[in-house]
């Protein structure tokens, strides 16, 4: 990634798509002026906000349970994140917490068609953060293979058997199997 101020080839300003640069709480658009902070370690580059929360109030939530995360088990975490959104009534909050602590079962049940008709079955798999990570828990658990995460430096695979995190640009090409 560029250095700080620097306009980053990494990441687009996502109103004009012009590159962004490193700022100390986030990064920076100079073409349209646009700020966008860092929360939790991810560069959040919305817009807009969803029809429930503002930006800040969401960006808010995060940091909580982000903090609250660090000292209690992802159950304690997944019921409190349905604790503190007051939108979503009781019997939704207990059936979406449910899906969301069956994902690892439901990635299981998931990995012999993703792995059909593969020769090596060490490879890549990229979690890109839409969903509970379930598949990638899952694959961690069951499989011999590279695990990526998308973070504020890019994307980021660890080598099988726990090797050293090894960073690689998302826009460069996997290397050839």
């Amino acid at each position: 990634m560029s250095g700080k101020g620097a306009p980053s080839p990494d990441y687009l300003c996502t109103s004009c798509r012009a590159p962004v640069s490193r700022q100390d709480a986030g990064y920076h658009c100079g073409n349209c002026g646009r700020s966008f902070p860092v929360i939790c370690g991810i560069a959040d580059f919305r817009l807009a906000p969803d029809r429930y929360l503002s930006l800040e109030d969401e960006r808010a939530k995060a940091e909580r349970l982000h903090d609250f995360a660090r000292r209690h088990s992802f159950a304690r975490t997944v019921a409190e994140y349905y604790r503190i959104t007051g939108d979503v009534p009781e019997k939704m909050a207990q059936r979406y917490a449910r899906y969301v602590m069956a994902g690892e079962a439901r990635g299981h049940a998931m990995l012999p068609a993703l792995l059909a008709g593969q020769r090596k079955p060490e490879l890549p798999l990229l979690d890109a953060g839409c969903g509970a990570g379930g598949l990638v828990v899952a694959a961690a658990r069951n499989l011999r293979l590279r695990l990526g995460r998308v973070s504020e430096g890019g994307a980021h695979a660890r080598q099988p058997g726990g090797g050293a995190l090894a960073d690689r640009d998302l826009e460069e090409q996997p290397p050839a199997r």
